[in-house]
């Protein structure tokens, strides 16, 4: 599994897109579920996909599962670790794949490829080897096409049916965009669903002023941990490339999980009191004047995650505000 940090984002297509935060990291599996963990972990038989034998198992993605099916999977599974999995939320699920882009796939605008298994890129009569294609920028495979991903949670008696992401082998390439999703009645069980599983983290709190926890990696006022370097998709791609023990990874990993938590709580209050010494908390805003503040605000995010420079982030909020806000 692949630790996702916190963070912010813009849920749906485009420019219409909806601002959306996510406060804690969590685990996310780093390729759909797999046949092999799927029989191991319940013990029921698996599809029995042409040309693959049963050593195949390791590599090959579960499907024809239902929603309901895939849940219990996840409740088997806290059962037997103590661990709270569960399927990823709607919002989750996109953070996940976007993996902080912005654009229809998570390379790019157009033709996924290099990215992903889907019905526009080849003639596919089943889905392929999980990790065949290249990983986002969270280190995640799949997420567009091969197999379309179930949802958390399951509809309430009466409403809509549940949520399958991401695109399939069978779906033109337009479906295998970030924003994509469908809905299907249980027991929709098709060779073209699958799911993957995350877990959500709630860090270990540390003592210190309220919103500015103290310790081994606290922060004095707005700013960056020291150790965020080590945590962003630059560092953790350096990570990759070092020897470290697995108890070296485990402590890098819980400092990760901490240092994710600071970050938001530093983030949003810096936020907030932006928001409040311009007076734009109190504005009656116009759909405009609120999509100028969400820019300014992942302006003010990609400044703490060294995207963007001090200069750029100023030359932003002067431009925005001069045309936009009072």
């Amino acid at each position: 599994m692949v630790l996702i940090p916190p963070g912010m984002y813009y849920m749906g297509p485009g420019e219409g897109g909806q601002l959306t935060t996510l406060l804690k990291p969590m685990w996310v599996g780093k390729e759909e579920m797999t046949q092999a963990v799927y029989a191991a972990v319940t013990g029921k038989p698996v599809p029995k996909d042409k040309g693959y034998g049963q050593e195949s198992q390791e590599l090959r993605p579960m499907h024809t599962v239902t929603h309901n099916e895939a849940v219990a999977f996840t409740a088997r599974l806290v059962s037997v670790t103590g661990k709270p999995f569960r399927l990823p939320t709607e919002a989750e699920w996109e953070y996940a794949y976007r993996a902080g882009t912005r654009t229809k796939f998570h390379d790019g605008e157009s033709y996924p490829g290099k990215i992903a298994v889907t019905g526009g890129t080849d003639i596919y009569t089943e889905p392929m080897n999980v990790r065949t294609k290249k990983a986002n920028a969270f280190g995640l495979h799949d997420m567009a096409g091969n197999v379309a991903e179930w949802c958390d949670p399951r509809p309430a008696k009466g409403k809509a049916a549940c949520l399958y992401c991401g695109g399939s082998f069978l779906d033109p390439n337009d479906e295998c965009r970030a924003d994509s999703r469908k809905r299907g009645e249980e027991p929709l069980a098709t060779v073209a669903i699958g799911f993957r599983v995350c877990v959500p983290i709630d860090p270990t709190p540390v003592s210190g002023r309220p919103g500015y926890p103290r310790g081994k990696f606290a922060v004095d006022g707005p700013g960056m941990p020291p150790a965020f370097a080590l945590f962003s998709l630059r560092g953790r791609a350096l990570r990759d490339e070092l020897k470290l023990t697995d108890a070296q990874r485990k402590t890098l990993d819980l400092a990760e999980a901490e240092a994710g938590t600071v970050i938001e709580r530093v983030l949003a209050d810096a936020q907030r009191k932006f928001i409040h010494e311009r007076g734009w908390d109190k504005l009656e805003k116009t759909p405009e004047q609120d999509k100028a503040i969400n820019d300014i605000l992942l302006a003010l995010q990609g400044k703490v995650d060294k995207e963007l420079s001090p200069e750029q982030v100023n030359a932003l909020i002067e431009v925005r505000s001069r045309k936009e806000l009072p």
